[in-house]
């Protein structure tokens, strides 16, 4: 039975630490003036101050919540794996890391076109 490396277990959890981390920060940018280098930066985001907030608003709630699920997720996989309930043996450790990880940047493309379907039926 193969098991999941310290550093692959680091890789799995970074994208969701870094959606709830990030959450607050957006939460922040929302309260602010446009920025040309940070936030979610759209057209339709960055249209108007109005359309900053509610896009920074909606990310920030959007990566929190996908976030959390990921990472409880993560450490239920991680959990099982360790255990020897779930077994990856059927799948390269390397290639279990690259589906998880594309699973996760899903998850942030899917709040991009969440976030502009909501500043989209705004207009």
């Amino acid at each position: 039975m193969r098991s999941i490396s310290l550093f692959n277990i680091v890789v799995i959890n970074l994208i969701p630490l870094i959606m709830i981390l990030g959450s607050f920060y957006l939460k922040k940018l929302a309260k602010g003036k446009i920025r040309k280098i940070t936030g979610f930066r759209s057209g339709l985001s960055m249209k108007n101050q109005e359309n900053w907030k509610f896009a920074n608003e909606y990310a920030s709630k959007l990566w929190l919540k996908f976030g959390i699920i990921l990472e409880v997720v993560n450490i239920a996989i991680i959990f099982l794996i360790k255990v020897g309930i779930l077994s990856i043996s059927f799948i390269n450790n390397d290639l279990f890391i690259v589906l998880v990880a594309f699973i996760q940047i899903g998850f942030l493309i899917y709040t991009t076109i969440k976030v502009e379907q909501k500043l989209t039926n705004k207009e």
